[in-house]
């Protein structure tokens, strides 16, 4: 599904556990992303999103942002949606749902460009994430080329 996936942290520990899931890992810090304006389809972010401007610079246009939260409301970094979207710079809109312990939101920018045969906005829906039961629309929608997976260090004490 993903021709590229690179992965992205300030950790050399954390990118070699990476190793076996990411061909291309980069260390560098990722309030300073050392990729171009719109370039990335996809930013996964689990549990943190530190430098929300930076997300949004690299972001395609027509780029999503699944964010993640392992452990929804119980966990000490439990963000809501509106949150997330609200740290973002523009107005952005998602389609948001809990699975298992989590919950998890995929953000898009509200002024994305029209994709060829997606349904007018007027016309769209919420669907469950892509499960057994999942409609077939909400595996094809996105058609990502790339994700690019943020994670962040845990704060010195």
């Amino acid at each position: 599904m993903f021709p590229t996936v690179v992965s992205v942290d300030l950790s050399e520990q954390m990118l070699r556990q990476a190793a076996g899931r990411s061909p291309t890992r980069i260390q560098a810090d990722a309030s300073h992303l050392p990729l171009a304006n719109a370039s990335v389809a996809a930013v996964a972010a689990v549990d943190m999103l530190l430098f929300p401007a930076e997300t949004a610079r690299v972001l395609r246009p027509d780029g999503v942002l699944p964010w993640i939260n392992q452990l929804a409301a119980d966990g000490p970094l439990h963000l809501p949606a509106a949150a997330v979207a609200g740290a973002l710079p523009g107005t952005w809109e998602g389609i948001e749902s809990e699975a298992g312990w989590g919950t998890w939101v995929v953000l898009r920018r509200s002024s994305w460009p029209e994709v060829a045969g997606a349904p007018p906005r007027d016309r769209r829906r919420t669907l469950p994430w892509p499960g057994p039961s999942a409609p077939a629309e909400a595996v094809d929608a996105s058609r990502l080329q790339a994700l690019f997976h943020v994670q962040h260090p845990a704060p010195r004490a």
